[in-house]
């Protein structure tokens, strides 16, 4: 991940295969408060996605801040499903 400026936004995007197991908690190394913004089930495909996110965070050199996601149970990441993490810049000084 690129280095990240005080005020930045993350965005968690994770997803696995199963319907049953939930989201316990989303952390970082730099103690960072992450929200729920969105969660999808698939029932057909048994499949949930959730988005986390974490507003106005703290300065963290290229590589150095680490994303914890962990669950209630046991998940399968096969196919499809995975974790992504993306770092939003604040363009708009107002």
């Amino acid at each position: 991940m690129a280095a990240q400026t005080v005020g930045n936004l993350n965005v968690v995007v994770i997803g696995w295969n199963d319907a049953t197991s939930h989201v316990v908690s989303v952390s970082d190394t730099r103690g960072n408060a992450y929200s729920a913004a969105l969660s999808r089930r698939c029932s057909r495909a048994s499949t949930t996605q959730v988005i986390y996110y974490a507003a106005g965070i703290g300065a963290s050199a290229a590589g150095a801040n680490t994303v914890t996601v962990n669950f209630d149970a046991a998940v399968s990441y096969g196919g499809r499903a995975g974790c992504g993490v993306r770092r939003h810049q604040r363009d708009d000084p107002g």
